[in-house]
């Protein structure tokens, strides 16, 4: 037997209503955890330090690690020590730590755990 027309109107009507009652579940749910995540206390202190990539001396500039700098405070990030703060990790700046980086090259290569290339910058390109 087919249902009768008023049966179809109900059931569509039934449907809608779950329907609806589910979605404002899961609003609720939203909005809960969003109130509960904007109320969760700020993140205890966290120790960060900036280091400035300038090896490639033709694209590094004073100009650009400054831009770089004033756009990181810009979007809010912060640091405990780094090229314009200080602090007790210096140098910050990738090219003034080589002999740091050259100690430890050495070391390895002493030890006979890494090599020197003897390529040329046309093979290294190839």
């Amino acid at each position: 037997m087919w249902p009768t027309k008023q049966a179809s109107k109900e059931a569509s009507k039934q449907g809608s209503e779950r329907a609806s009652e589910q979605t404002s579940r899961q609003t609720n749910k939203t909005k809960q955890r969003s109130t509960s995540l904007s109320q969760s206390p700020p993140p205890t202190h966290v120790c960060t330090f900036d280091r400035v990539e300038d090896t490639d001396a033709a694209r590094s500039t004073r100009e650009s690690e400054e831009a770089m700098i004033r756009d990181l405070k810009w979007l809010g990030l912060d640091w405990d020590e780094g090229p314009d703060v200080g602090g007790p990790h210096a140098p910050y700046r990738q090219s003034e730590r080589r002999d740091i980086y050259k100690k430890y090259v050495d070391q390895l290569v002493a030890q006979d755990k890494a090599y020197p290339c003897f390529c040329t910058d046309e093979e290294l390109e190839a």
